[in-house]
Formats: structure tokens, sequence, C-alpha cells
């Protein structure tokens, strides 16, 4: 739990602090590429996984010069080279219309038994960027997988309940009452919890995000 609080008060979303915790069960090596973000900053998913031997790149739709970096539009033919052992894209397929076309271009990127790590939202607010097409469940998630000869190696709703998936809908609008929203998610995980002792399925049915590993065969 401190980890989870610490990631609170510096105003992160409950999505975000969910897939962090999350990243951290995970050791990564070989050369690696996070999709969605420029740089190993303060957003980059990196920063949340065990790292061992890594290669970082990086790659979005901005056309930038930066060493590891590389511009690359889901949505089109890419003729990028470079191959990965591991490819993160967290918050990125929700904007993707084409997800079909995003897929094939992403195993394009794959070593042979390579891994995707895939995470996005739920029960989450509209965020656009540019636009927001989809929420995905984890049984789109299996046929997915399926229709684009891809083994699930492992999947997993990331709650609590609908206490703290409602705070996550609106959490954008509490963080404005800082730290007055810390009192108020506590009270939804305490809500939660009290009723995780009658039903232990919460998460399965009011997730807030997915947490998907996919694994080249």
């Amino acid at each position: 739990m401190f980890k989870f609080y610490k990631n609170l008060l510096a105003r992160n979303s409950p999505c975000r602090i969910l897939q962090k915790i999350e990243c951290e069960k995970f050791l990564i090596s070989g050369n690696c590429l996070e999709i969605g973000n420029t740089e190993l900053n303060k957003k980059s998913f990196f920063n949340d996984f065990h790292l061992k031997n890594v290669k970082l790149n990086f790659c979005d739709l901005k056309k930038i010069k930066k060493k590891n970096y590389f511009s690359f539009d889901l949505e089109k033919k890419n003729f990028l080279k470079k191959k990965f052992e591991n490819i993160l894209i967290f918050n990125v397929l929700e904007h993707v219309y084409e997800t079909n076309n995003a897929i094939s271009e992403i195993k394009k990127l794959l070593k042979p038994n390579g891994k995707i790590y895939i995470s996005t939202p739920f029960l989450y607010r509209y965020h656009h960027a540019p636009s927001d097409y989809y929420r995905f469940t984890l049984d789109f998630y299996s046929r997915f997988a399926s229709k684009n000869k891809l083994k699930i190696i492992y999947m997993k709703n990331l709650g609590t309940g609908p206490f703290f998936s409602s705070y996550s809908v609106v959490h954008n609008v509490l963080t404005f009452l800082f730290p007055l929203n810390i009192i108020f998610a506590s009270l939804m995980l305490l809500l939660d919890k009290i009723l995780n002792f009658f039903s232990k399925n919460l998460k399965n049915i009011y997730p807030i995000c997915n947490f998907v590993v996919l694994k080249k065969k």
C-alpha cells in the first residue's frame, strides 16, 4: 500500500498506479521498445519494470531526431528494420482505430519468442490523443491473440471493485481538491474491501484497466 499511496500523492491516476505496480512483477532484458513515448522520462513505463542488460528504444507519431527514437504510425505500413525482444504499448491501443494493422506492424518488430506488454484503460474517462476509440476487455484480447497467432502468457484485470473504479472516472476532477481526494480515494478502497468479503470477482466486473502479455509464436 505504501507504493500505492506514494503514487496517489504524486497525483497519478488510479489506472496508471495499478499499471505501474503490475509492471514491477516483470523482468525484461535485451533490445526493448516503448510505443507512445519519446524518451526515458517520468512517464516511461520502463521505470516500473525490473531491467537487466537492456537497450531502451522509443517510438511515437512525432518526427524528431533523438538517439534510439523512431517515428512510427500504427495505422500505416511501416518500414522499420529493427527487431526487439520486448515491446511495451501502454495506454495507446485505445487511440488506434486500425487495431488489426497495429498488431500486424508490431509483430513485424518482434524477434522470435518476443513479447508484447499491453495495458489499456477500461472504466476510465474519455481522453483524446487525438481521438479515443475503444475500451478493450480480456475477452477481446483472447480473440485478438488467437486471430493474430500470438500466445497469451499473462492476462489480468486491474482494480478493486465498483467504488474505486468510480473514483477513477472522476480522478482528474478530484485532483483539484488535493489532498482531500486522498481521503475520498481511501474511502472508496475501504468500501471495495468490504464488498470483496462477499464477492471475490469484483475487479473482473469493474476493471479500471487490464494488463496482457503476448508472445510471438
